[in-house]
């Protein structure tokens, strides 16, 4: 089973070395709050909050700051973002696999320490691999598909019995989640694990609340997006009493707004990814993008949108670098410029 999983994992682009016992150890060691929701993703996992922050603000400059140089440090700090974005992303796909192996072998009952009795039922069996499958290699399952399998498995008899089981499924919800959501998850119990009315109004709350910030806002007509996600949160907290003394859900009570849209645009830039990518492969070729953006903006503004773009040996981009170009903090203009 490792040896199969090994290879499916090398086939993803994760160098062999990088598989390792100390992988799996990492994964179910306890979370830090090193990694920042300004992360991207790998090559072949592409969870939104790993994206570049479209809402990001300029660099400033005074005054007496030229236009050139005002690029010059805009280009620098796009540099040392991008940077720190594939580190971050790094660490935290390592960990991700990690947990990810760590499932399939509790699965396959070879885990460290299991017994016959502490195999998995057949129920817990198909869903975990079923959910490690999707998350490694299905590029066009959304988020709040994602945190659907996610939350239904962490609701599952096997995690809340197996600590092991529960700890690796939140290291995957934190990899599908904003940083700031999954810190409720962290520090409030959101898990329904029963079917009486009051249980199934708590999870339809939750996946209404959840959905919608994970990009999936409905809005009827003659609301606002601001309306309508501020009556799913007072439902949130009708319901989940526990969350009127969570500081982290005070944190996404007064960003709900911000989070709601922001991933609601990544679900946008996501289908114009797909209408690039006929074969499916997770990325785009960045000779089609320059020639439709030519034409679209024009020569000048198309070179700026994709300035940095860095294609690999088959000329494509991976859908996270071409969502870091779109959602770049726009040029700020020179003092000189804006005075004429």
């Amino acid at each position: 089973m490792a040896a199969t999983v090994t290879r499916q994992l090398c086939s993803c682009g994760l160098c062999r070395s990088r598989i390792t016992a100390g992988t799996v150890a990492r994964a179910v060691s306890p979370l830090t709050s090193s990694h920042t929701s300004a992360s991207l993703s790998s090559l072949f996992l592409c969870p939104r909050r790993f994206f570049w922050n479209p809402f990001a603000s300029g660099v400033t400059g005074s005054a007496s700051v030229t236009r050139d140089a005002v690029e010059q440090q805009n280009a620098e700090q796009h540099r040392r973002m991008v940077e720190k974005a594939h580190h971050d992303a790094h660490l935290e796909n390592e960990q991700l696999l990690g947990a990810c192996l760590d499932l399939l072998e509790v699965c396959s009952g070879n885990a460290v320490g299991s017994t016959p009795s502490g195999t998995l039922d057949a129920l817990a069996r198909d869903r975990i691999c079923i959910l490690v499958k999707i998350i490694l290699h299905d590029r066009y399952c959304s988020p709040a598909e994602q945190f659907d399998r996610v939350y239904a498995a962490l609701c599952l008899p096997a995690a809340q019995e197996r600590r092991q089981v529960q700890r690796c499924l939140m290291v995957v919800l934190r990899s599908v989640v904003p940083e700031t959501l999954y810190r409720v998850f962290e520090s409030v119990n959101l898990l329904v694990l029963h079917d009486d009315a009051r249980s199934l109004r708590q999870r339809e709350v939750l996946m209404q609340f959840m959905h919608a910030q994970l990009g999936e806002l409905r809005v009827p007509d003659g609301l606002t997006e601001e309306e309508v996600l501020s009556v799913y949160v007072e439902d949130m907290k009708s319901m989940f009493p526990a969350l009127a003394t969570c500081p982290a859900w005070d944190v996404v009570e007064l960003d709900a707004t911000t989070i709601a849209l922001k991933a609601k645009l990544f679900a946008l830039l996501s289908r114009l990814c797909a209408e690039f990518d006929k074969d499916k492969t997770g990325k785009v070729k960045l000779a089609d993008l320059r020639s439709t953006a030519e034409r679209a903006l024009g020569k000048d503004q198309s070179s700026y949108l994709l300035q940095g773009a860095q294609a690999d040996k088959d000329g494509k981009i991976a859908y996270a670098q071409l969502a870091a170009l779109l959602t770049r903090p726009p040029r700020r203009r020179s003092v000189t410029a804006e005075s004429e």
